[in-house]
């Protein structure tokens, strides 16, 4: 590890603009504003799949209401043929450009019948807030197609979960900070332990260091390389 640099980003850390205090306020009442969604399952999982690879897709899939529209539950499950449902995730990914258009519309019709399995989204969401504890409630998001280690923990720290303000999602922006520290980890929880210390001797939770990492992370790298 680079001492220096990542004396530099403590510190930079421990004297946080006001900018970034006050938009990590409203991403935390934005995440309880999501948690109360009628549809909250099925939105987390688009929003998910939208950004897996590449997060603008998230503006050009849900940002984009001729696109977003064609896929809320409620169309899909009245207006679209069970039969047709594969090809009509495809299609409409494909036209909001979002990464890997065939595989993540597979796994939205699979978690779609899923969900469908259990009564609906209503019912779904009840199973999903009846967890408890970070193990299980990881342990469920997983459980669904496409969902793995980083959108297992990133799913609740959107809707700042009680149980995941002690935690870290590990992506390729968080990488490039690491990268830029000289700092390596062959195993996802080493790393995300890395950063859990960080976020303890500056005075942040896990998930407000993560939260300015991913909306913050040009400025951090101009902080650690200044």
């Amino acid at each position: 590890m680079n001492q220096s640099k990542y004396d530099r980003l403590a510190t930079f850390l421990n004297n946080l603009p006001n900018k970034m205090k006050t938009q990590l306020e409203e991403l935390k009442k934005n995440g309880r504003e999501l948690a109360d969604k009628d549809d909250f399952l099925w939105f987390i999982l688009l929003q998910s799949f939208s950004t897996m690879g590449n997060s603008r897709g998230r503006d050009a899939l849900i940002g984009t209401e001729s696109n977003y529209r064609r896929v809320t539950y409620d169309y899909v499950k009245n207006e679209v043929n069970e039969s047709e449902r594969p090809e009509h995730f495809d299609r409409v990914l494909r036209d909001a450009k979002v990464r890997m258009p065939g595989k993540k519309a597979e796994w939205l019709f699979s978690n779609l019948n899923r969900i469908e399995s259990w009564g609906g989204v209503a019912e779904a969401n009840k199973i999903a807030f009846s967890k408890k504890g970070r193990t299980e409630k990881i342990r469920f998001m997983k459980s669904f197609d496409g969902i793995g280690d980083k959108y297992g923990r990133n799913i609740w720290m959107d809707i700042y979960d009680k149980d995941f303000h002690e935690s870290v999602a590990v992506d390729e922006r968080i990488k490039k900070i690491s990268k830029a520290l000289d700092v390596s980890f062959t195993k996802y929880d080493d790393h995300e332990k890395f950063y859990l210390e960080l976020a303890g001797k500056t005075n942040l939770q896990g998930w407000e260091l993560d939260r300015l990492m991913y909306h913050f992370n040009t400025e951090i790298l101009e902080a650690i390389n200044s």
